[in-house]
């Protein structure tokens, strides 16, 4: 509308200038038509040096929590661009739910001003957030030019979670890792002998960096050698696909048997593939969660299937908690809401 205006308003004055013969007036439409020529050309120059990137310092919000990732907003010099419109896509890679929403951001706060782009409460799982349509406006809001969007952000969603006592012994727990590795000592022995992370030197052996977390924290990080004698808890999840309360109940597990001992694995199985992923490090916890959610599971299959260590426990199906030959809950003789009440000895 303010275009349509502008543009009423130079024909105006164009027309009172042939009417009455005035230069002043074909001087003052001639100002108000470089006038925004200029400024389509400056905003032009503006959307050329703009850059827009999502800082990843924080890539998991907990169930209930008001998603916000972080976009950058880079402008070279003093540029007329004043907001930047976009439109938010989502696809939930565990669950295929979508998501979209239209937001509207302020670029003139200033150099390189963060803002945060609030999102409503999403469902538990691994979300793709990307930008679509990103227009980037003038300071009167004449002229707009499309921009080129940022990369994809990948967030995940913890699922809900639920109080769960876990009382840890000395010398605990070591029984059905010890197993395990035993059995699968090429995939298990190596990483139980390493110690904690550590930045990268020249010289380090490029097996010893933890690829995953580097790429989240923007640096290269690598595994400090420590002889430790193998030892923590395992859980192994039988289980067939998700659903709330299968997500519910292994993130309320593992995040109290992490608590209570930082030092344990998960054994699983993903597309066909059997896996081992180890917890020693807190933000481990959630890259282990983001590597579950982020395919569905499978029932574990060979001679993981037969694993039976004692102190070992597992999720299987239906819905239930074992360790051992024990079962400690069965979801179909009780709700998640009751897993507070739940002791594990480890």
């Amino acid at each position: 509308m303010k275009g349509i205006g502008y543009l009423i308003l130079i024909f105006t004055t164009l027309y009172m200038a042939i009417l009455y013969d005035s230069e002043a007036l074909v001087f003052l439409a001639g100002v108000e038509i470089l006038l925004p020529l200029l400024l389509f050309l400056l905003l032009f120059a503006g959307n050329f040096l703009l850059t827009l990137s999502f800082v990843q310092n924080q890539w998991f919000w907990e169930d209930g929590e008001t998603v916000s990732p972080v976009l950058c907003i880079r402008k070279r010099g003093i540029l007329p661009i004043r907001q930047i419109r976009l439109r938010i896509r989502g696809r939930n890679e565990t669950t295929g739910e979508r998501y979209r929403k239209r937001v509207s951001l302020e670029a003139d706060r200033g150099v390189n001003p963060p803002q945060e782009i609030l999102l409503p409460q999403l469902g538990y799982g691994v979300w793709t957030l990307s930008l679509k349509w990103v227009q980037v406006f003038d300071y009167v809001q004449l002229f707009w030019l499309p921009h080129v969007p940022p990369k994809a952000l990948s967030c995940l969603v913890l699922p809900k979670r639920h109080s769960i006592h876990v009382t840890a012994r000395p010398g605990m727990a070591r029984g059905g890792l010890m197993e395990l590795s035993g059995r699968n000592r090429s995939w298990a022995y190596d990483r139980m002998n390493r110690g904690d992370l550590r930045e990268y030197r020249p010289g380090d052996a490029l097996n010893e960096i933890h690829w995953k977390l580097s790429a989240k924290r923007e640096q290269l990080l690598v595994w400090e050698k420590e002889h430790k004698e193998q030892g923590g808890w395992l859980v192994a999840l039988d289980l067939r696909g998700w659903s709330s309360q299968k997500a519910e109940l292994v993130y309320s597990l593992l995040y109290a048997m992490f608590t209570a001992h930082p030092r344990g694995a998960v054994w699983f199985r993903r597309q066909g593939e059997e896996e081992l992923a180890f917890l020693e490090q807190e933000e481990e916890l959630y890259l282990v969660m983001e590597l579950l959610l982020s395919g569905a599971l499978e029932p574990l299959e060979g001679e993981a299937a037969r694993l039976d260590a004692e102190e070992a426990f597992w999720v299987r199906e239906p819905l239930e908690l074992w360790q051992g030959q024990q079962c400690l809950f069965a979801a179909s003789d009780a709700s998640l809401e009751e897993l507070g009440g739940l002791e594990l000895n480890l």
